[in-house]
């Protein structure tokens, strides 16, 4: 089966966010993007991990710096659910570019 085509998109805040490694500016994309339908999403680490080439340690890093800088939520009830907290900035027209 050949894998859909799509984009993600970033916005400048978190792209030029120096705070963040390069691949937590493009694991919020994936998350955006994976939370979009919903609100949220249940990707585990593991699932992002294979898609990225790195390890679970990592893609757990990143999510805690994605957190620590208030740019995701995690809850976990029973599951680990991540939301966007930076939802609310990114409305039409509202993100800046930089």
């Amino acid at each position: 089966m050949k894998p859909k085509d799509h984009y993600i998109i970033v916005p400048g805040s978190v792209r030029y966010d120096k705070r963040l490694p390069v691949g937590a500016r493009l694991l919020f994309g994936e998350i955006r993007g994976l939370t979009a339908e919903k609100g949220y999403c249940f990707a585990s680490n593991r699932w992002l991990a294979s898609k990225y080439g790195v390890t679970k340690v990592t893609i757990s890093k990143w999510i805690s710096k994605l957190k620590a800088c208030n740019y995701i939520a995690v809850t976990y009830n029973p599951h680990r659910r991540i939301t966007l907290v930076y939802k609310a900035y990114l409305k039409a027209g509202q993100d800046e570019e930089e």
